[in-house]
């Protein structure tokens, strides 16, 4: 699982003098689940080509109708 940092942390974490465990220990812990946030992005984001921030803003979804699920098989009512 990947470190997530506060901000507080930042100059601890990226200082490349501290070789004392303890002095990191305490970042290592698990983060606040409470303070995630999730939502749906572009999936330009998957191309590493494309180096836009807003790429990882968050879209709206289109929720598809029930006929848009069943569209294959659609064609063929009679």
């Amino acid at each position: 699982m990947p470190v997530i940092v506060t901000p507080e942390k930042y100059d601890v974490w990226l200082d490349p003098d501290v070789n004392d465990f303890s002095a990191i220990r305490d970042i290592l812990k698990p983060y606040d689940a409470n303070l995630k946030r999730r939502y749906p992005v572009s999936r330009k984001l998957n191309n590493s080509k494309i180096d836009d921030p807003e790429a990882a803003s968050p879209v709206t979804l289109d929720t598809p109708t029930q006929g848009q699920l069943l569209w294959p098989f659609t064609l063929y009512r009679n």
